[in-house]
Order: C-alpha cells, then sequence, then structure tokens
C-alpha cells in the first residue's frame, strides 16, 4: 500500500514540475518553443515558466543569410511512463513527446500570444499523456540574386511571347492573307469590288456594256485590215 501511494505522489510530482506548477492559485505552465531554419527566439527561453492565461510577446530573429518566414503553433503530446528495476526500486521516469504543427501562419515577426493551459489526456497510476501549446519559428534562406536575375527573365520572356500571340490572334484576317489578282487584259474592263474578307473569285469577268464595246472595236479593226468601211450600230 505505501509502495502504491509512493509510486503515485511520484507520478503526479512528475507530470507538475514538467509541465504546469500551481501555487497560490496561479498556475504556471512551460512554453516550449522550437526553429525550423537558422534563427533565434527572444526574449522568451524555450521551456520558461508563464503564467496561463497571460499575454506575452516575443520576436523571431533570422541569422545571417536567413529570412523570417512565419510562426507556427505546435502542440506537443507527452507521455511519461514510471518503470521498476528487479528489486522492486523506481527508475526515473520515462518521457517522451510528440510534436504536431498546426496549419495555420502567422506572417508577423513579433508575434503576441495567450499562455495555455496544459490539458491531462490519460493519468493512469504508471502512465500519463499531457498536450501542451508551444509556437515554431520558420526562417528560409535569403535567395541568390543570380536567382532573382533568372526569375525576373523568365517572367520578362513570358510575358513577351504571350503579347506576340495576342497580337496575332488580334491581327484581321485580310491583312494576313496575300490577295493575287489576275493581270488586266483591256482598257475597259470593269473591276468588280469585292469585300475583303470574302474569297476572291477564279476570273473576273468585265462588264455588259464593256464587252459589247470591246466586241465593237475588234469588228472596225477588222474591217479596216480587209479595206472596207467600218460601221458603227
Amino acid at each position: 500500500m505505501k509502495k502504491c501511494v509512493f509510486i503515485t505522489m511520484l507520478t503526479l510530482a512528475a507530470v507538475c514540475f514538467a509541465n504546469q506548477i500551481y501555487g497560490q492559485g496561479v498556475a504556471y505552465a512551460s512554453l516550449m518553443l522550437f526553429t525550423n531554419g537558422a534563427g533565434s527566439i527572444s526574449p522568451i527561453q524555450n521551456g520558461q515558466l508563464l503564467e496561463v492565461g497571460q499575454t506575452y510577446d516575443m520576436e523571431a530573429i533570422p541569422d545571417s543569410g536567413f529570412v523570417f518566414s512565419s510562426w507556427q503553433p505546435v502542440n506537443i503530446f507527452t507521455y511519461t511512463e514510471v518503470t521498476f528495476d528487479p528489486d522492486g526500486e523506481t527508475n526515473p521516469p520515462i518521457i517522451s513527446s510528440v510534436l504536431s504543427p498546426v496549419p495555420y501562419y502567422s506572417y508577423q515577426q513579433a508575434l503576441e500570444f495567450t499562455m495555455q493551459p496544459v490539458m491531462v489526456i490519460l493519468d493512469q497510476p504508471y502512465n500519463t499523456l499531457t498536450e501542451s501549446s508551444g509556437w515554431q519559428a520558420n526562417f528560409v534562406p535569403v535567395p541568390e540574386p543570380s536567382s532573382i536575375a533568372l526569375i525576373v527573365y523568365g517572367l520578362t520572356m513570358i510575358a513577351f511571347f504571350r503579347s506576340r500571340q495576342l497580337s496575332c490572334c488580334l491581327t484581321p484576317h485580310f491583312q494576313r492573307q496575300s490577295h493575287h489578282l489576275p493581270p488586266r487584259t483591256g482598257k475597259n474592263i470593269v473591276m468588280i469590288p469585292i469585300a475583303a474578307s470574302a474569297p476572291l473569285p477564279h476570273k473576273i469577268c468585265p462588264a455588259p456594256k464593256a464587252q459589247e464595246s470591246f466586241n465593237a472595236d475588234r469588228r472596225c479593226a477588222g474591217r479596216r485590215a480587209r479595206g472596207q468601211t467600218p460601221r458603227r450600230g
């Protein structure tokens, strides 16, 4: 009986010390901080005890060659197990943690947050499971100047080819099509107006009156050649 009571007290003490502490009606919890990339967090330190429900400020500071990207909340699940040696003595508690980043991002380099309490999910004499909150600061490398130049060049070429493609689509059909008209064979041939968008006919014929005048001129020329007097009408 005494052994069971001792184990229970030891487990509760380990949980309180590792996650949350109560003092004079005020709850404190340790804040877990992480970084992804080269940088640091100030002024709060990883594991620092903060008062639950209070608002705090901290800032992500990137190292040389890096820039701040975002803040991301993290849920920490802590599993604590108590074991015994062959003589029945209690071993130091085995504590393992699993990080679960939350898909939410804050893009302000200075972060204001409210400290959250530790949630007890499982509470047994030899096993406990708790959930606590933390934050992760994400940093990314500064883009190389050559990379920026390549990106700008690629965007410029894409815009150029798109503008060329758009201008070709807006060009009228009759400006892109070459119309080859047959040569004129007489002075009295009347050209028939044709719409620019309509296809050209295979043969252009003279008007009826122009055709009669042309035939009369041919008959007069034939009579002169034979020594006859040309007639009109």
